[in-house]
């Protein structure tokens, strides 16, 4: 984990920051005062790595360092320095060691700063111990895709107190969804889209980004957890496969996702989007998975075809809570269980609530968050826990390994 950080307002506005963390790596933003050159030193077992980034007015005075071949399992200082005689700027990053057997991962969306400027939920994360945070989209809410609209909403975003503390403790992986990618139920070629993109990525540090040029999709393995983030935003309705179907996914992000699996060695893989895996929602809504069912058929079927074990769905968007526990067995090869975080802060929306046959938990509060964690005394076993602004679990479920791969009764 990461441990607070100390530092003087004459360097940063803002930051630093960790996004992504693993073993051999740490990825920094940060916002810097006024315009010119920082360098960043890192030092830790015995090492020091260097790094410098410009602060420039058309990058909204952003920085970004990357360490890369760093040793696991170790407590790396970081320090910032800017023009001579300016305060520098100390942090405390660690890197996980490859083989942890532990692991807790918070999943978290829609998080309304404006209508809900306190957001007791970040604490109650911190105090959980998490190792981690992924933002799952809504975060925040924009609704413009105005280059100067959706710097000055990201930069408020990260000033939420509560959110900030935990920034300074845990690194942090992001995607979108409809209100920080454009406005309510957008998806595709909307207007003003590079501009979102370009925000989100000064906003944060993701080791990769879709495919340089398009996307934001990303992974990233934290001991026991792999996780893919989806970009069910950017490409959606922008391209056809061969039998003539608009795509959600499009073929770059496609071929990605079908190699990551296939590499993949943990034993359980957490697929996200911002949107959900079902078509149980409000009557009209059209942003998720079974508005494009072949989308979700063909991604179901690989995973039986491939024999990928230990997957697990993850979404939101919804402003409910909700778990599923899909009947995919004649795709998949089992029974792929869903779970939708939402909100973090904002109000319920009763209407994306209705009755599924798969649907065996649902829960609208207007401030909760989902928790997935691998524990060292039992490493086959992933724990799914929602907690609610009291930091009290409101739902558990266990999934052992042996649960999330083909069994005689699949395919």
């Amino acid at each position: 984990m990461l441990l607070a950080a100390c530092h003087s307002d004459a360097l940063l506005t803002d930051g630093p920051f960790a996004g992504h963390v693993d073993a051999h790596s740490i990825h920094i933003y940060a916002r810097a005062t006024s315009h010119g050159t920082v360098r960043a030193e890192l030092r830790g077992a015995g090492t020091l790595h260097t790094a410098t980034s410009e602060a420039t007015a058309s990058g909204d005075d952003m920085l970004r360092f990357t360490f890369n071949g760093l040793a696991e399992g170790t407590e790396w200082t970081l320090r910032l320095d800017g023009e001579a005689g300016t305060p520098p700027v100390k942090h405390i990053v660690r890197t996980p060691r490859s083989d942890c057997a532990a692991q807790s991962l918070a999943f978290i969306s829609c998080a309304d700063d404006l209508a809900v400027p306190r957001q007791p939920l970040w604490t109650r994360l911190g105090e959980a111990g998490i190792d981690g945070l992924v933002l799952l989209g809504d975060t925040p809410y924009i609704n413009n895709t105005s280059l100067a609209v959706q710097r000055s909403r990201r930069r408020t975003f990260h000033r939420v107190p509560e959110f900030l503390a935990l920034l300074r403790s845990v690194p942090v992986w992001t995607t979108w969804d409809d209100h920080d990618y454009g406005a309510n139920d957008e998806w595709g070629a909307i207007p003003g889209r590079e501009n979102s993109r370009q925000a989100l990525l000064e906003w944060s540090a993701l080791a990769e980004a879709g495919t340089g040029n398009e996307g934001i999709f990303t992974s990233f393995r934290r001991g026991p957890l792999e996780v893919f983030l989806l970009d069910a935003r950017w490409f959606a309705d922008t391209e056809k496969d061969a039998a003539g179907r608009t795509t959600l996914l499009g073929a770059a992000q496609w071929a990605w996702i079908e190699q990551a699996l296939r590499r993949s060695t943990a034993p359980f893989k957490i697929l996200c989007t911002g949107l959900v895996w079902n078509d149980a929602v409000r009557d009209g809504k059209q942003d998720h998975w079974l508005h494009w069912p072949h989308e979700r058929e063909r991604l179901w079927r690989f995973i039986g075809d491939e024999k990928i074990a230990g997957v697990v769905l993850v979404g939101g968007d919804l402003h409910r809570c909700r778990v599923f526990e899909h009947r995919s067995e004649s795709l998949a090869g089992y029974r792929l269980f869903e779970f939708i975080s939402s909100p973090l802060a904002a109000h319920v929306i009763d209407s994306n609530g209705p009755e599924h046959r798969d649907l065996i938990f649902d829960k609208g509060l207007a401030m909760a968050g989902l928790i997935l964690r691998v524990r060292a005394e039992s490493p086959t076993v992933l724990e799914a826990r929602y907690i609610d602004e009291q930091g009290k679990v409101f739902f558990e479920k266990r999934l052992a390994q042996e649960q999330l791969q083909r069994s005689p009764a699949g395919r």
